[in-house]
């Protein structure tokens, strides 16, 4: 059995987020994953909370898009300097920044840890909205209730900070 290099597990869950490959991403993904990003404290989630989540994210901006500059990793940890642009259709705004991810991957050859940071001010200012307008955006997706139970959840365990 050959072990997953970590960098080429990081690629194809950039590559399946890109492609809206939503089993795509669920593979890569360990059953519980820590994910922590501006908006959020840190918190361990269930993997189909962290794709409802995903989903969620593609619905509201469909045409998101991450293109990987720079990918370094020392063992299991995976750091990424990627640009990152969308349009979130509720506004018709888009940004466009540098995003940083610190991705851990476990010998299975599936993600541990999804850690993101970006400017937040300049995320909000570019998209012309504020993080509790975006929240109730992301909570009123189409979708089943079990999907908007998951991503209630998911805003909780991660104590959406709105400051």
């Amino acid at each position: 059995m050959t072990i997953p290099i970590a960098a080429d597990v990081v690629t194809a869950f950039i590559q399946a987020w890109n492609n809206k490959d939503l089993q795509g991403v669920s593979a890569l993904l360990a059953a519980e994953v820590s994910g922590r990003n501006p908006l959020s404290s840190e918190a361990t989630l269930s993997r189909d909370t962290v794709c409802s989540a995903i989903e969620r994210m593609m619905g509201a901006f469909p045409d998101l898009h991450m293109r990987v500059d720079t990918i370094i990793a020392d063992g299991a940890t995976v750091a990424v300097e990627e640009f990152e642009t969308a349009t979130l259709t509720a506004t018709n705004a888009s940004y466009a920044m540098p995003v940083a991810l610190f991705i851990t991957v476990n010998s299975t050859g599936q993600i541990t840890r999804l850690h993101n940071y970006w400017d937040t001010q300049s995320y909000f200012t570019q998209l012309q909205t504020t993080p509790e307008a975006l929240a109730e955006i992301l909570l009123n997706r189409p979708g089943s209730d079990a999907d908007l139970l998951s991503w209630q959840g998911w805003r909780d365990a991660h104590q959406l900070n709105t400051d």
